[in-house]
């Protein structure tokens, strides 16, 4: 094998394991959310249905949903990546395949630049929630917790653009 193909092996790799772990942490905060509002629902109605005397509710069951649809958007990030963005392409659609090769590659740098520009931004923010102590206001959940989550999301979206950057190639094609 040779060692350019073997390093697009290594990428295709990679992005493969990146992708289907964000997957699995976006599926279970989407259940996690389906779970609580959907409990909360059945809960509210029987609070109704008692006349306000059972009371079941998930306390914080807003703050809850909150964090697990925070925890999914960016955890989906990275398959939304390799599955290729949605683009609209009227301007590029009538440039060389070259041109488009080049803006493309160019998108994708600069997508990665803003990703690693945020992977530092919320973990400089999880140190900074974690020295202060600072907890979610109805679990009392460290709010350290979901920067550096956010900022692991946001490192696997920056490793599959920078081998998106590398390799465009790596994006699944549309279907004809």
């Amino acid at each position: 094998m040779s060692r350019s193909a073997h390093h697009h092996d290594l990428m295709s790799r990679v992005v493969s394991v990146t992708t289907r772990a964000c997957e699995v942490v976006a599926s279970t905060a989407i259940l996690g959310l389906f779970g609580v509002v959907a409990i909360n629902i059945l809960m509210r109605a029987l609070f109704d249905a008692s006349g306000a005397e059972i009371n079941l509710m998930i306390p914080g069951a807003v703050e809850l949903a909150k964090y697990a649809l925070l925890i999914a958007v960016f955890a989906a990030l990275p398959a939304a990546l390799e599955n290729g963005l949605i683009r609209v392409d009227v301007l590029t659609g009538l440039m060389s395949r070259r041109s488009q090769a080049l803006i493309d590659r160019f998108w994708f740098l600069a997508l990665f630049l803003f990703v690693a520009a945020l992977v530092w931004l919320f973990a400089a923010q999880g140190v900074e929630t974690w020295e202060r102590g600072e907890v979610t206001q109805d679990w009392g959940i460290p709010l350290w917790i979901f920067y550096m989550v956010i900022a692991v999301e946001c490192a696997a979206f920056a490793v599959v653009s920078l081998a998106v950057t590398l390799n465009p190639a790596l994006i699944k094609s549309e279907p004809a």
